[in-house]
């Protein structure tokens, strides 16, 4: 399946439905770009774990995602959301230690 061919809608649809193969399309194409987001908050390996997690959490509970914006949008904001979270862990984390 040629990816630049399909809607985002379509993807997402085909996504809900269990298709791997989207879900792989998909994978590739946007974890580099997302890695290097994710990268901005944190160092490199934990960006990519990050960014494994979101795709993880969107595999597994693909049936009930809802995307009103793009793909793009949503993994953005997905990965922003995952970063600020595992910061606010390590700060909560550094507080506890002290």
């Amino acid at each position: 399946m040629e990816m630049s061919n399909k809607s985002d809608h379509e993807l997402i649809e085909r996504l809900n439905s269990g298709d791997m193969g989207v879900f792989r399309e998909i994978y590739r194409k946007y974890s580099p770009l997302m890695q290097a987001f994710a990268s901005k908050f944190t160092d490199r390996a934990n960006a990519e774990d990050l960014v494994q997690d979101v795709f993880m959490r969107i595999w597994v509970g693909g049936e009930t995602i809802t995307i009103n914006d793009s793909l793009q949008t949503y993994l953005f904001s997905a990965v922003r959301n995952r970063c600020i979270n595992y910061l606010e862990h390590l700060k909560i984390k550094s507080s506890y230690k002290e």
